[in-house]
């Protein structure tokens, strides 16, 4: 598999440049089910694959 083909995973920070939302904001909709749920690498650390959230937003442009 070469680098190309391996799913980027994004950190907190990048998840909210990309979607405007607050912190808090994306952890509330992660917890109601409105946000695609993150994949824990640690115990303190979290993230989320690139495809989901760019799913995500293309799912409310859709929506506008």
């Amino acid at each position: 598999m070469n680098q190309s083909d391996q799913e980027r995973l994004l950190a907190l920070k990048v998840v909210t440049d990309r979607t405007s939302l607050s912190r808090m904001s994306v952890l509330r909709a992660v917890e109601r089910g409105d946000f695609p749920k993150p994949l824990r690498l640690s115990v303190q650390r979290i993230a989320w694959r690139e495809s989901d959230v760019a799913a995500w937003i293309n799912s409310r442009v859709e929506a506008a």
